[in-house]
């Protein structure tokens, strides 16, 4: 895995090995990233489900200013540090400004508490399990809007099937769903956060 673009084009990821990470493809991820291109400059991002830190780094490396990644799994953690540290030697080398980087190595739920700690995001990606989407529309999306700004920018990636769609027609609330575009079996939908 590379790093397509910005001041870190052509950073080599390290990637967990086995099935317990699907890591995003490099045409969805710079998909994601084109679209989210014009709230990325001098943006505070939030990463969940962030395996080995493709998303926010590559946020970083377009212009974000910060980035918290969120990813529980141990194997993905020993990535993510890795891609962190190569990510501030890169900047150090090229005499940027080293962005702000935190990384919580918790379980996407407790999210939201934590957060509040740190800073209110500008943009939020969001990618889990494609086998939970719906409980994790409920259980963190929707509550992710009280740690937010009413200019927040969400992007979830999930899958096009049926219960995944259904839910997302739905509702999403606190969130007015803006955008979606469909690559193969995995789905981008953009949110703008709601007004109070």
């Amino acid at each position: 895995m590379i790093i397509g673009s910005g001041w870190a084009k052509s950073m080599k990821m390290k990637v967990p090995g086995g099935a317990s990470t699907r890591p995003t493809s490099a045409k969805v991820r710079a998909a994601a990233l084109n679209t989210l291109a014009p709230w990325l400059d001098d943006a505070n991002v939030l990463d969940v489900f962030a395996g080995a830190g493709a998303m926010g780094i590559e946020a970083l490396s377009r212009g974000a200013k910060a980035c918290v990644f969120v990813e529980s799994g141990k194997q993905a953690l020993r990535c993510l540090h890795d891609n962190v540290t190569e990510l501030k030697r890169r900047a150090e080398k090229q005499q940027l400004e080293v962005p702000s980087i935190h990384v919580l190595g918790s379980d996407a739920s407790s999210t939201g508490d934590r957060l509040k700690h740190i800073f209110k995001p500008d943009v939020i990606f969001i990618d889990p399990p494609y086998i939970d989407v719906a409980k994790w529309i409920d259980d963190l999306v929707i509550p992710l809007r009280a740690n937010s700004h009413p200019d927040t920018i969400l992007m979830l990636e999930h899958d096009n099937c049926q219960p995944t769609l259904d839910r997302l027609a739905s509702g999403v609330s606190g969130w007015k769903l803006v955008k979606q575009k469909t690559y193969s079996d995995t789905m981008l939908s953009l949110f703008e956060c709601e007004g109070e």
